[in-house]
């Protein structure tokens, strides 16, 4: 994971305040500690694996299903989960986006 691109990227594509930023960057090192590179996902099938790992509904909560992903969560599993996923989706974005760049200038 290039930390110091996708932090550009929070900070000057999606404009996101600095807490948000530091946020995000915590949650996709934390799938990457867990569930390894992200950018090794994002080669393989663009992170569909493991969206799927973070997927958890309302009714799996309510139905106390464990969770599919290896991510410990202190508190309410269904909210954290959702934060996980909402990273991977921001760092998957990213990487679309890099690859369009980089493509755009060959």
């Amino acid at each position: 994971m290039n930390k110091e691109l996708f932090v550009s990227w929070l900070e000057n594509v999606k404009e996101y305040k600095k807490t948000t930023i530091q946020d995000r960057v915590s949650n996709v090192k934390k799938i990457a500690l867990h569930h390894g590179d992200l950018d090794q996902h994002f080669k393989k099938d663009k992170g569909v694996e493991l969206f799927e790992l973070l997927t958890y509904t309302k009714q799996e909560h309510r139905e106390n299903v464990a969770c599919k992903h290896d991510i410990p969560i202190n508190g309410n599993l269904y909210d954290g989960t959702s934060s996980y996923r909402q990273a991977l989706r921001l760092y998957m974005e990213f990487k679309k986006y890099e690859l369009k760049k980089n493509r755009s200038n060959e």
